[in-house]
């Protein structure tokens, strides 16, 4: 039976077998008898081949390139230096305690405070709680709803102390909305670089639990990590949040964060 498929090809070693990972499924296939050598370990190609046997076996007969596509998933960045020395990751799971402890830090600066609130109500529970953490704040706040683009609200006042809360959620929006998650992740990075004065991000840890049983909750999953690593590696100072009380992950000289 003669086969055409196009996606992924995975590479166990030479002259092992081989699965290709196509929208329809996935097949085991043979050693070609010539393998291309820019062939990577996990890279998209077309191919064709006869298929034989009872589970499905294909001899492939020929290769056909296709032009890589540009991922949509944040990588962690390299340089794993501090570059944003004002900047505070903090992360925990739900009801941990973190959004307080962010406001207790950012509170003792003087005011005015700015909050980027990055939640969408859309629904009931949602907007109950958003008018709870509303109404557990004290004066001196200027509240910014930036859904989607934190990077303009980071910019507009780089003086004042800011918090955002969270980035979970911003990420959340970006996904359903199918934005450009790296852009979108550099522009974060680069309005973090132009700041002088506090920044406390907050964000959630949600990847100690169980894995999700679908596919797009572990995208999420992985981009949340994906997230938290990359920003983690320039922040100032990280501290993960369990019980209400604060670990901390990365803490620099405290001159650094005023």
């Amino acid at each position: 039976m003669a086969i055409r498929c196009s996606g992924f090809i995975l590479r166990s070693g030479p002259g092992k077998t081989l699965s290709a990972y196509s929208c329809g499924g996935s097949r085991d296939i043979a050693q070609p008898t010539a393998w291309p050598e820019h062939v990577l370990d996990r890279v998209p190609f077309s191919f064709s081949g006869t298929e034989i046997g009872p589970h499905g076996k294909t001899i492939v007969q020929g290769f056909r390139s296709r032009p890589l596509m540009k991922s949509n998933t944040i990588m962690p960045n390299a340089m794993a230096t501090t570059r944003w020395p004002h900047t505070t990751l903090i992360i925990g799971g739900a009801r941990s305690g973190k959004s307080r402890h962010a406001e207790v830090l950012i509170t003792s600066l003087p005011p005015p405070w700015r909050y980027i609130a990055t939640a969408q109500a859309f629904d009931a529970e949602m907007r109950t709680r958003i008018a709870a953490h509303r109404a557990a704040r004290i004066d001196g706040w200027e509240t910014v709803e930036a859904p989607l683009d934190i990077a303009t609200a980071l910019t507009e006042h780089p003086e004042r102390p800011v918090l955002v809360d969270c980035l979970t959620l911003w990420l959340t929006n970006l996904i359903l909305g199918e934005h450009d998650l790296p852009a979108a992740a550099e522009a974060l990075e680069n309005a973090l670089a132009r700041r002088s004065a506090c920044t406390i991000l907050v964000a959630n840890e949600v990847g100690l639990g169980i894995v999700p049983d679908n596919a797009l909750a572990r995208r999420f999953r992985d981009e949340a990590g994906l997230l938290n690593q990359r920003i983690a590696a320039g922040a100032g100072r990280v501290l993960l949040i369990a019980a209400g009380c604060a670990l901390p992950l990365k803490q620099p000289d405290e001159e650094s964060l005023r």
